[in-house]
């Protein structure tokens, strides 16, 4: 796994054909961009944590 701290406007590249952005923060939330070729699966996992949280209420 690896972690990094990033800021605004920062990006990385995974490969030769995705890249994350980070397009802006505030609080404990981000809005990320991705931008890959149509034909590469992108799903969003959210955490036990959120999940449970949203049964419960």
């Amino acid at each position: 796994m690896l972690n990094l701290l990033m800021r605004p406007g920062e990006s990385l590249e995974i490969g030769d054909n995705v890249t994350l952005k980070i397009a802006r923060s505030s609080d404990n939330r981000i809005q990320l961009v991705v931008d890959a070729p149509r034909d590469i699966a992108i799903r969003r996992q959210k955490s036990e944590k959120t999940a449970a949280a949203k049964a419960d209420a």
